[in-house]
């Protein structure tokens, strides 16, 4: 059965993506949780106009990250977090948490696939964060501060 997907769904696709699926797959999982829906000709019409305009958006919204990298270079933001007697963080700071205190102090927009983040940071101490947007970058520095 051919869908369109809302979503991104693991290990079938992105979002605004065709694709081929099984029967059983689209009516239990994907329609209900509206992941999906039936690919008409009149669906898919529409998902090339949608698809144009998210990609018109998105190059816009990168445009002006960008021209917002300067922000970013000489950028330090400090987190505090519970640790243990041995410095090690009770949770680890994702991608995600980062892009919270990034738009809360520095006010970007930004998304998780432009920080680039090897694993978790799981100590206290100061740590370098690389942010890509297109082809640029700045390195952001994180400072994880024991919160008492």
């Amino acid at each position: 059965m051919k869908v369109i997907l809302l979503k991104d769904v693991a290990k079938v696709g992105k979002q605004y993506e065709s694709k081929n699926v099984a029967p059983g797959y689209a009516r239990n999982f994907l329609l209900p949780n509206k992941l999906a829906e039936i690919a008409t000709e009149k669906a898919l019409a529409r998902l090339e106009l949608v698809k144009s305009l998210h990609e018109e958006k998105t190059k816009e919204t990168e445009a002006l990250l960008i021209k917002e990298l300067n922000k970013i270079k000489d950028a330090t933001i400090t987190l505090k977090e519970k640790a243990n007697k041995k410095g090690h963080l009770f949770a680890g700071i994702h991608a995600e948490k980062l892009l919270e205190h990034i738009k809360n102090k520095l006010g970007l927009e930004l998304y998780v696939e432009h920080i680039k983040l090897e694993k978790p940071i799981k100590e206290l101490g100061k740590y370098t964060v690389e942010i890509h947007i297109q082809d640029k970058s700045a390195q952001l520095t994180v400072v994880v501060e024991e919160d008492k």
